[in-house]
């Protein structure tokens, strides 16, 4: 089933349906030894992420339950962080040595000590999903209508607004992997609205989507500067300043196209932004 709510459905129901079907992906997903464990990796943070964009949706209804179980998907998650980083540096410490033709070394050992990490650690995540899933079977949610996902809306959006604000006026590394978080949840919360105007609201989600993109690719670079910058990292190439700048130049354009994008997505204030959607939401009733 796709990841959207059903709104003609009983909406009590929808948040432990949607839930269980991405946690019983992710355990497919770490099952599946036909899959690579850098894609088990990434597939199972994405699903992590979307848990934590559909509990930011219904935050309120679902009471004291959202903070323990959205720390224990933040927790699950922050097991793959760090091998989801050392992957994604790699791989793009190659691609900026070959945008400026130096040559990457490379490491079959330490390959392979990623991978054993990364099957070691989806094993543990497997633990904490499915004790999640028996917790998710048993959500309750009192709320129906639009009423279940209004405020979870207005304050991811009014969070992701705050930040690209943030991030503009003091443009840090940390300050633009906090508003890629928002853009993220975002994004999940557009996509599980999208039957109530399915046309848009997808164009919007990848708009949302490739605003991420971008901010996914500085953190990449910020992580990778920070790597090269460690005493115990010190890349087979001749001229590291060379890269140093290839770097620094890609953050900032990746983060001139973040902002000029992002000005669009959050054109409007947190309130007409609330406003629109809830139309949206009732004229799908009347369908």
């Amino acid at each position: 089933m796709p990841f959207a709510l059903k709104i003609g459905a009983s909406l009590a129901d929808e948040p432990r349906r949607i839930a269980v079907e991405q946690i019983d992906r992710a355990l497919a997903e770490i099952e599946d030894t036909s899959l690579p464990p850098e894609t088990a990796v990434h597939q199972v943070r994405k699903r992590g992420k979307k848990l934590r964009g559909l509990l930011r949706l219904v935050r309120e209804p679902l009471g004291d339950a959202f903070r323990v179980e959205d720390h224990w998907y933040r927790d699950t998650g922050r097991l793959l962080g760090a091998l989801r980083d050392a992957y994604q540096s790699d791989r793009t410490l190659a691609r900026l040595l070959g945008a400026t033709g130096l040559a990457p070394g490379t490491s079959d050992e330490s390959a392979a000590a990623w991978r054993d990490d990364a099957r070691e650690v989806l094993s543990a995540c497997y633990q904490r999903l499915a004790q999640g899933r028996q917790r998710a079977a048993h959500w309750t949610i009192d709320e129906t209508g639009f009423e279940m996902v209004r405020d979870g809306l207005a304050e991811t959006y009014r969070q992701g607004r705050e930040r690209m604000c943030i991030a503009r006026q003091d443009p840090t590394a940390d300050h633009f992997h906090a508003w890629r978080k928002s853009v993220k949840y975002h994004g999940y919360h557009l996509k599980l609205l999208r039957p109530v105007w399915p046309a848009p609201l997808r164009a919007g989600y990848h708009e949302v989507q490739r605003l991420g993109e971008y901010l996914g690719d500085d953190h990449d670079l910020a992580v990778l500067a920070l790597k090269l910058g460690s005493a115990e990292f010190v890349p087979a190439v001749k001229d590291s300043g060379r890269l140093q700048v290839r770097l620094e130049g890609e953050q900032q354009r990746l983060r001139h196209q973040a902002l000029g994008l992002g000005e669009r997505i959050y054109a409007e204030k947190t309130a007409d932004f609330t406003r629109r959607m809830k139309r949206y939401w009732r004229a799908t009733a009347l369908d």
